[in-house]
């Protein structure tokens, strides 16, 4: 069967598959892949699997036909009579022809990723460069004075260590690899101070609590209060002890 190329940029989805439906299976990136289930050549396994009642098994792909020449031939990324390239981006193993999307297989996933892959999280290329802009980003960005010594523990996703490393907002770097693609292990770890500074800390906290205390007993003595006595008391008030003092003059008498 041969193809012809498709403008697939030209053309939206359904277009593309009511397209796709009309005609023999064709060729988009200028090779198809030789489906091993069904002996029939299409695009990619999507394709396959929206014409078909049953799923293309990528992994068992061994043969494609070049779109321009027609040549069935072992899969691989350029064709090995006319030079055409099948794809800007190949797998051997999930046998993918794609655009260049710095895209890598993840061995422990099985599948092919772009950056990071999401199940195991381990960096997809080369990221020296990258993490060397991080070391200067952090080295023209200190942290505040609290947080300056602080440290945290990591675990790294690139290589699997355990480690402490000193925090800081912008990424804390692994101390074997040097990957900053880390994950943060619990909280902050504050420094403790040498034990003679901390007995001085103690001390001019309890001086400062004794200073207080003392100023507070200072400052409650200046209201006296006064209480009267009972009315069965005998104790007299002094405005009642100053008129008792004063002579009685003599009653007139009545003729």
């Amino acid at each position: 069967m041969c193809g012809e190329l498709i403008p697939y940029t030209r053309l939206c989805y359904p277009v593309l598959m009511d397209y796709l439906r009309s005609i023999p299976p064709v060729v988009r990136m200028g090779g198809a892949e030789h489906a091993p289930c069904c002996g029939k050549l299409y695009v990619c396994r999507l394709c396959h699997d929206a014409e078909e009642n049953h799923q293309m098994d990528r992994f068992k792909v061994t043969e494609v036909q070049c779109a321009d020449c027609q040549t069935v031939q072992q899969a691989q990324q350029t064709c090995q009579k006319c030079n055409v390239e099948f794809g800007e981006y190949y797998c051997d193993i999930c046998h993918l022809f794609d655009k260049d999307k710095k895209q890598y297989h993840c061995q422990p996933c099985g599948i092919c990723r772009a950056y990071r892959c999401p199940l195991c999280m381990h960096s997809a290329w080369d990221m020296e460069k990258h993490w060397d802009h991080i070391d200067k980003e952090i080295s023209l960005s200190p942290m505040p004075t609290e947080y300056q010594d602080a440290t945290v523990k990591v675990i790294c996703n690139d290589c699997q260590a355990h480690c402490t490393v000193a925090f800081h907002v912008l990424g804390m770097k692994c101390t074997d690899c040097g990957s900053y693609n880390t994950a943060q292990d619990g909280g902050l770890i504050q420094p403790q101070p040498p034990p003679q500074q901390q007995q001085q800390q103690e001390g001019e906290e309890e001086a400062g609590q004794g200073e207080q205390q003392e100023e507070e007993e200072e400052g409650g003595g200046g209201e006296v209060l006064e209480l009267e006595p009972d009315s069965d008391s005998d104790e007299w008030t002094d405005a009642e002890a100053e008129q008792e003092a004063q002579p009685q003059e003599p009653a007139p008498e009545h003729h």
